[in-house]
């Protein structure tokens, strides 16, 4: 009799176990998920289906290819230190699911002169789970600048983004960089950083908008830490094409700022 009453006793509770059961972990209970069995990379809405929300060119996750092209006006150009440099960027960009790789270089004038910048070759791996997806990354950069001193430098990275809501973005991350070039003149070179934090804002499927605040210690030793603040503009014009703008300024004098602006195509 008394296993009765207990069984009778424990049958609520079992129900109610199982009517909270969330056999894919989106966050939806199983009772109300009209979309069983979404991948845990996947975000969701409140039904537990896979939102459809702009895929940013540097965060999608399947396999894409893009070119950039575009120019960036900086009124400190970095290797030189010398003001009001122009250049052309170009920029290739190869993605295979969780892996990204990315090639960019380009040509400046300055002063009259025409050179190449140097090339960088980054590679990045994402993990995604839910509203969080984060990446590692490391990269080459090759002296094709043809300055005297100039040197293979190298570096990582890591950022972390959190998808608050089909809308609302928070991001951060940390570059490292060692840098090898040999002293130029009165000018001697230390490794570098730069710390990140922003929050960027999806208004529909082809406009997204952000803004950062940075932490930079330059490669320049003797140089104070650098504190800036900056802007990136993303606007898709069709399923191939889009713009990609930035605007970045120090928040300290001599307040030097830099300017891009690039012209994407999807390749595949």
């Amino acid at each position: 009799m008394s296993r009765v009453l207990l069984s009778l006793l424990l049958l609520p509770v079992v129900f109610s176990a199982k009517s909270l059961t969330d056999s894919d972990l989106d966050g939806v209970i199983d009772e109300l998920d009209r979309c069983p069995n979404t991948p845990l990379s996947h975000q969701v809405d409140r039904y537990g289906c896979t939102k459809h929300i702009l895929t940013l060119p540097q965060n999608s996750s399947d396999k894409r290819g893009y070119l950039l092209v575009g120019f960036s006006k900086n009124s400190d150009v970095d290797d030189q230190k010398s003001k009001s440099p122009k250049r052309l960027n170009l920029v290739l960009n190869f993605i295979d699911n969780s892996w990204s790789y990315t090639l960019s270089g380009g040509l400046y004038t300055n002063m009259g002169d025409r050179k190449y910048g140097d090339t960088i070759l980054n590679i990045k791996k994402s993990f995604s789970m839910r509203q969080l997806k984060s990446y590692i990354g490391a990269s080459i950069i090759a002296p094709t600048d043809d300055f005297s001193g100039n040197r293979v430098d190298y570096g990582i990275s890591a950022s972390l983004y959190y998808y608050k809501s089909d809308k609302l973005s928070l991001f951060g991350g940390i570059e490292r960089r060692w840098i090898n070039d040999k002293p130029i003149g009165t000018f001697r070179f230390r490794d570098s950083y730069e710390l990140n934090l922003g929050v960027g804002y999806f208004f529909d499927e082809t406009l997204y908008a952000n803004l950062s605040g940075f932490i930079t210690k330059t490669k320049y030793k003797g140089e104070e830490i650098e504190k800036s603040l900056g802007t990136t503009l993303y606007k898709a014009l069709n399923p191939k094409l889009f713009l990609l703008g930035s605007y970045i300024f120090e928040l300290h004098e001599p307040k030097d700022s830099l300017f891009k602006l690039n012209l994407g195509y999807r390749i595949y």
